[in-house]
């Protein structure tokens, strides 16, 4: 039997540092797909499109691998997680045709085995449950600059801030904070240089606009935060124009599902996770907060 994106799958998971028990789970789970008729039809067809460079919908492919999936009776976490590890491939030469920033494709590599520590720690099992998160790393859209995300979206709604207005259709740069290691002050002012200068010919007078919708920017952290946080250094370069509550992060801060079920028994493992914990314990809310600020010529503007 033929296993074409085998060396492939070991090459890039050996390159990213994967524990040998999950890359001898993921290249024995591929041979299963690759040994069911219908299966490796359904997988590779749609690596195929990828691999030509057609790029259809990437929920598309998703669905491709769902079905191969339910084919040979593995659980579709699995199936996305190496049907994306495969569409690697085919996006690393994407990149260096279409000249992509130094570090995108790694980017795209480390963001794929994040996703996959969170399928870990939350459901327990090799694979990616969020899978359709990386529709803008396939297509070339979501550029890293170092410890930080980028991506050219038009924004819904009217906001003022720093003397200037975003309004319902303007283009700004939509910043993502991806998991997996500390965020530091000096990294997160290297990757908004190296961006702004990236955007800013899309912006009139090198102002580049740049927003956050996140739940580190909720305003009311400084009340049962400490000053040395670095979710508020992170917020402190943003003006923030609007905050609400919402718990649906608390998941990804605690590693655990349900969170609201069992508040007593969340983890207070680390200095956020305990101030969370207080503060729901206390019945006060949490949330998320929107952002932005702008860069020209290596200066901050809020």
């Amino acid at each position: 039997m033929n296993y074409p994106y085998l060396d492939w799958l070991c090459e890039s998971m050996n390159y990213m540092e994967y524990p040998q028990q999950t890359v001898d789970f993921v290249t024995d789970t591929y041979k299963k797909i690759c040994d069911n008729k219908r299966a490796n039809r359904l997988f590779h067809d749609a690596l195929a499109l990828y691999e030509k460079q057609l790029m259809p919908a990437w929920n598309w492919g998703l669905t491709s691998a769902e079905r191969a999936a339910n084919a040979v009776d593995i659980h579709i976490y699995v199936a996305k997680f190496i049907f994306s590890l495969c569409v690697t491939k085919h996006t690393k030469a994407f990149y260096e045709q279409k000249g992509m920033p130094e570090g995108c494709f790694y980017g795209f590599l480390n963001d794929i085995k994040i996703k996959w520590g969170e399928c870990v720690v939350l459901h327990k099992m090799d694979g990616v449950f969020v899978a359709e998160w990386f529709n803008r790393f396939v297509d070339g859209t979501r550029h890293t600059f170092g410890r930080l995300q980028f991506e050219p979206i038009f924004i819904g709604g009217h906001y003022e801030f720093a003397g200037r207005t975003a309004t319902e259709g303007d283009m700004v740069i939509n910043i993502h904070i991806p998991g997996g290691s500390k965020l530091l002050k000096e990294d997160c002012e290297k990757s908004f240089l190296k961006a702004a200068e990236f955007y800013a010919p899309l912006f009139e007078n090198g102002e580049v606009i740049f927003h956050c919708n996140s739940w580190l920017l909720y305003p009311d952290h400084k009340e049962f935060l400490p000053e040395t946080s670095n979710i508020l250094m992170f917020a402190d370069f943003f003006n923030v124009v609007e905050g609400k509550e919402w718990k649906g992060d608390l998941p990804r801060i605690f590693n655990v599902q349900n969170c609201e079920d069992n508040i007593k028994d969340l983890p207070e493992d680390t200095s956020i996770r305990r101030a969370f914990k207080n503060r729901l314990l206390e019945g006060k809310e949490v949330g998320v907060g929107r952002g932005f600020f702008i860069v020209k010529d290596g200066k901050f503007i809020k």
